[in-house]
């Protein structure tokens, strides 16, 4: 239905992308299969051309393995689906779920192969990313990977290239008085934006980020009937400019571009470029293994510059180092300029700031951690806890081994602790003697899951 309503409206679809997860949650085998070959039955009957890649239901429900049938042979997962005349279609999908990443999960691979794949291509058009699992957090879901895949993304949009990160994800209540709800199915993140990727990490995005759009229909009791035919529309005009429209099932315009309100389009404009840019700092002074706070960051001449695109470079990368968001890392003692320079072709602009690199000021002050006259030690215990079984066949928890000890007396190396200052800020990883760090933290709600790792301990 939805289909037909946007080609009555557009006159033709160039090209269909879905997410993952083309049928329901409650049926196995050759029923999800035979589900997900009706929807793409449909496209088909439109004369429609689609890139399908998959979401955690192909593997929960349809035990999915590449080219496993006719309809597994239609999902793509990790490569450029399309390269038309106007835009490029990478399937990223959710394969590392196959290689036991887990679910809401972007794996390192993963990431890595598009890094890869977005640093071949060129700037000559818009690339659209088709995936399932979103980038940002709720409540109820944290997507492991989330703040790597975002780096990434970033720095290659500060190459110049225009980015669009469409997920497919549509499990989770949207309406907005319900706890945990999922809000953005009909808003459009842009460059410059602050996409909140865990409980208390935020990134500003240099590429476009919004839903593809729900399908569902009364699948669940909360949940993707509130989006059902809810669909993502994008344009590209003979500029490369985007335009974005969200239409539920009736051909409404639903679209939220932030204090905008809904029923509007959200449409790039001609690029305003930059007359003169600025750092937020012109010297900075940063401890050796410290990063500088608050990040650098560039202000540009005239105010309504909507092309911000920057590189960041620093003459000595050994001494500081720069990311593409502006953070710098303080090394070893010295001093380097960190530039950022202006990243449209043919342009000079730049800005830069001195940054000197000094000795710790302190020594890290080391911790024993204990409890009922035992300390946390560095070695793995025989100690195991098994959580029953579930989606994944339950989890085991290897322990680690406590060591009589008395508060105040010497500590060995294996019970001695220190924490180290996260990058972002907000936390502390805790980090052994010869400088391996505690490992994994494990969050539970409901029957969503996820698991991250800080280091090489168990």
């Amino acid at each position: 239905t939805w289909l037909t309503k946007m080609v009555s409206i557009y006159g033709a679809v160039d090209i269909m992308g879905f997410g993952g997860d083309m049928a329901s949650a409650s049926i196995n085998g050759n029923s999800y299969w035979t589900y997900s070959q009706a929807d793409i039955d449909a496209v088909k009957d439109k004369g429609v051309d689609a890139v399908y890649t998959t979401g955690n239901h192909e593997y929960m429900n349809g035990s999915y393995t590449n080219g496993s049938n006719d309809t597994t042979a239609n999902f793509i997962e990790d490569q450029e689906a399309i390269n038309a005349d106007t835009y490029r279609m990478y399937a990223l999908g959710s394969g590392s779920y196959a290689n036991g990443g887990g679910w809401n999960t972007y794996g390192s691979s993963q990431i890595s192969t598009l890094s890869s794949y977005l640093n071949s291509v060129g700037n000559d058009k818009p690339i659209f990313i088709i995936t399932h699992y979103p980038l940002h957090w709720t409540s109820s879901r944290t997507i492991s990977g989330a703040g790597e895949l975002i780096d990434a993304l970033n720095t290659e949009a500060a190459k110049g290239k225009k980015i669009v990160f469409l997920w497919g994800h549509n499990h989770t209540d949207v309406r907005e008085n319900d706890s945990g709800a999922e809000t953005n199915y009909d808003e459009i993140f842009v460059p410059g934006d602050e996409l909140q990727y865990s409980s208390s990490g935020k990134k500003t995005i240099q590429f476009y980020y919004g839903a593809a759009g729900c399908m569902s229909d009364t699948e669940y009791s909360g949940g993707s009937r509130y989006v059902k035919g809810k669909g993502l529309l994008v344009t590209i005009n003979n500029k490369q400019q985007l335009s974005f429209t969200y239409y539920d099932e009736n051909a409404n315009n639903v679209t939220e571009n932030g204090n905008e309100g809904q029923g509007t389009s959200l449409t790039e404009q001609d690029p305003v470029y930059a007359e003169s840019m600025s750092l937020s700092a012109q010297t900075a002074t940063v401890e050796v293994g410290r990063t500088l706070k608050p990040k650098l960051e560039v202000s540009f001449l005239p105010e309504d510059t909507n092309y911000k695109a920057v590189t960041w470079s620093s003459s000595k990368p050994a001494v500081a180092s720069v990311d593409a968001t502006g953070k710098v890392k303080g090394l070893t003692e010295g001093t380097a300029v960190i530039t950022a320079a202006y990243a449209l072709e043919g342009s000079s602009l730049s800005a830069s700031c001195t940054v000197t690199v000094t000795p710790r000021t302190t020594t890290d002050p080391e911790y024993v951690i204990m409890i009922d006259g035992y300390a946390l030690s560095t070695e793995h215990s025989t100690d195991s806890y098994s959580s029953g079984s579930g989606y994944f066949g339950g989890n085991t928890y290897n322990g680690m081994a406590a060591v009589a000890y008395t508060a105040g007396s010497g500590a060995d190396d294996e019970i001695r602790w220190t924490l180290e200052e996260a990058d972002e800020g907000n936390g502390y990883y805790i980090k052994s003697s010869d400088d391996r760090y505690l490992n994994a933290t494990y969050e539970s709600s409901g029957s969503t899951w996820s698991s991250t790792s800080t280091g090489d301990l168990k």
